[in-house]
């Protein structure tokens, strides 16, 4: 019995597990007339498609605008089961419509394969919104202010931020643009002009909701913020700001798939038990995949913040025609070699070494969307594969030697924001996460500053102004 669970939950034998039988029109009969258990992570009826994936909206579309001939004729479903499914409608989850009386393994089967042949499928850069997102953005909100309002109250000064709250050091740099490998249209928002180069603020920072020691696993954050950045950007309070952000992490993936997984890995992580999110005494509701990413990722190693390549994980718009991903890869190379006598801040002490000594550089590259199934919008768990997709060079960014390690400059890396939507309408975020960061990352800002009573401002330029 537990060999055959574990083989449920790797996958392998997905038919086996959601249904007996051989597959004859009887057994099928009999089979989608059972309104059997439902598993989220598509191990049952759904014929291993994942609630709230690209193939899930697939389904959901055919079950949703399908008519009843198609359903009946073209799709070959049972007449119950199509009856069943034009009376129901409209569905927002596979779930709910695993619920319609005989519709089972055989129905999502035929839907699925139908809606791939006929268009029904999401097209590259389109984003779909799952039931729920919206409940789900605020319970992350509220979720992550209680944790920072719950540092505070336990004394912690200043407030930090509920992620990445580990800083090695805010750097000055440069970041100019090198567009001759980019198409025409690719060559928008602040790629527009080559040679072009912007004043920024970078951020290096450890993820970990705790301040942990640097040689514990975790994941490991480059926040870039360009300034003298002209046009209207997209967040309403911040819309003639003349700044640019990108946030960028060192994993290519998230650990969380939507609103739905970063609610419940939220809470879990903020309440110490990060683990109880992925393993659960009902081995159906494990998130598997995600536990996979979570442990590649804490077991990287890293040699300096400068030595590190990192990802934006999730999607944004290049103008008007296509959807990428961004990626900051050293100039020099990577390295995992870390120092034998690493101390529990060993990154800011190799950051401010670094450029004590010289300069340092960073390649900033895009990823175009090709394939909306193998490169989903809205589920920054999957990779985008680079031998099939690869990045393209859109910037340099050169990070002229400095010294950082100082209280003005440490304070005004504090207070600064980082946020995603803080952009030109040319690099718009999209998907899932994102739409739920929009939110999220506003609230925690205003909730960060008014505990500390600084007021929320965009700098201008590499000026640190004096601390009181």
């Amino acid at each position: 019995m537990k060999k055959l669970t574990t083989l449920c939950l790797l996958g392998l034998f997905v038919a086996a597990c959601g249904s007996e039988g051989d597959g004859t029109d009887d057994l099928d009969e009999r089979r989608d007339s059972q309104e059997d258990r439902f598993v989220a992570d598509g191990k049952a009826d759904s014929n291993g498609i994942e609630d709230r994936s690209w193939k899930a909206q697939c389904v959901l579309n055919v079950a949703n605008r399908a008519t009843l001939a198609e359903l009946d004729d073209d799709m070959s479903l049972w007449s119950v089961a199509a009856k069943n499914i034009v009376a129901g409608r409209p569905y927002d989850t596979l779930e709910a419509l695993d619920d319609v009386s005989w519709v089972g393994w055989y129905a999502f089967n035929q839907m699925s394969s139908y809606a791939r042949d006929h268009g029904h499928c999401p097209a590259l850069g389109e984003e779909y919104i799952p039931a729920g997102e919206a409940e789900d953005t605020v319970a992350v909100a509220e979720a992550g202010m209680a944790h920072i309002q719950g540092k505070f109250d336990e004394g912690q000064r200043p407030a930090l931020r509920d992620a990445h709250p580990k800083a090695h050091g805010c750097v000055k740099a440069f970041f100019e643009v090198d567009n001759a490998r980019l198409p025409a249209s690719m060559r928008v928002g602040v790629f527009a002009e080559q040679g072009h180069e912007f004043p920024a603020w970078i951020r290096f920072s450890n993820g970990s909701f705790t301040i942990s020691p640097d040689p514990e696993g975790d994941i490991r954050g480059m926040a870039i913020k360009l300034m003298d950045v002209p046009g209207e950007k997209i967040l309403e309070r911040a819309r003639d700001a003349k700044t640019q952000d990108f946030l960028l992490i060192n994993t290519p993936v998230l650990m969380v798939r939507n609103a739905h997984d970063y609610v419940e890995f939220s809470q879990k992580a903020f309440d110490g038990n990060p683990v109880s999110f992925f393993l659960k005494l009902n081995p159906d509701e494990w998130h598997f995949r995600e536990l996979v990413i979570t442990l590649k990722t804490l077991a990287k190693k890293i040699a300096s913040p400068l030595l590190s390549r990192y990802w934006s994980t999730t999607p944004y718009r290049l103008g008007d025609e296509h959807v990428v991903k961004y990626s900051a890869r050293p100039c020099t190379g990577e390295s995992a070699d870390r120092p034998a006598d690493a101390g529990d801040d060993y990154l800011a002490d190799v950051l401010a070494a670094s450029l004590a000594d010289g300069d340092a550089c960073f390649e900033f590259l895009v990823q175009p969307q090709k394939d909306p199934e193998a490169q989903p919008i809205e589920d920054p768990s999957i990779e985008w594969d680079d031998a099939r997709t690869p990045f393209l060079k859109a910037a340099t960014i050169r990070i002229p030697a400095q010294t950082f390690q100082g209280p003005d400059r440490a304070a005004f890396c504090e207070n600064l924001s980082f946020n995603p939507w803080h952009s030109l309408p040319a690099h718009a975020p999209i998907g899932g996460i994102n739409r739920v960061r929009r939110v999220v990352y506003d609230a925690i800002s205003d909730l960060r500053h008014g505990l500390n009573g600084v007021e929320r401002a965009e700098p201008v330029d590499h000026t640190i102004p004096a601390q009181d």
